[in-house]
This record gives structure tokens, C-alpha cells and sequence, in this order.
């Protein structure tokens, strides 16, 4: 299933969908159905997206976030320092 391209061009088509999805939610009289809140491929369904290879733990997010956190700082200084020690030649290039 593709997205909906009216997603995308309407923001407000999503806030009503996200609050149906929480009125349904609220509204469920069985406890034995899942929320697509509590449950990723229920949700990603629901939003027509394409289903990831896999659904990571919070835990395994927080780990990859702070992984990519670090690189991109480690790369931002290792950038950083390049400019500052050519910045002379750029401007006098310019």
C-alpha cells in the first residue's frame, strides 16, 4: 500500500487520523485487541507505510541514536578543525 499522497500535502489529515486512531483506541470494548499504539506494525499499517525488515526495542534506538550521535560529532570536529586551519585560504581564494 503507497501513502496517501493528501498526507503529505494536508498536515491536518494526519492530526485527524492520529486522533481517530487514539478515539478508536479509547473507544475499543475489548482489552484483547492491541492499540496501534502499543503495537509498531499495527500502526505502520494503519499509516499505509512500508513495513520495516525489523522493529527494534527502545532499548536497541537508544543505543543506534547515541552510536549516531557520537559519529556525527566525531565527524563535525574532524570538519571543523579542516575549516579552521584552511579558513585563511578560502577567504583569500574568494
Amino acid at each position: 500500500m503507497a501513502l496517501d499522497p493528501r498526507l503529505l500535502a494536508d498536515p491536518s489529515l494526519y492530526r485527524d487520523l492520529m486522533r481517530q486512531m487514539q478515539t478508536d483506541d479509547s473507544d475499543s470494548d475489548s482489552d484483547d485487541e492491541p492499540s496501534p499504539w502499543s503495537n509498531p506494525r499495527a500502526f505502520i499499517e494503519k499509516m499505509e507505510l512500508p513495513i520495516p525488515a525489523s522493529f527494534p526495542t527502545p532499548e536497541e534506538v537508544r543505543k543506534e541514536a547515541r552510536d549516531r550521535s557520537r559519529e556525527i560529532f566525531a565527524h563535525w570536529t574532524l570538519l571543523n578543525r579542516a575549516i579552521e586551519r584552511y579558513e585563511a585560504s578560502y577567504k583569500d581564494a574568494g
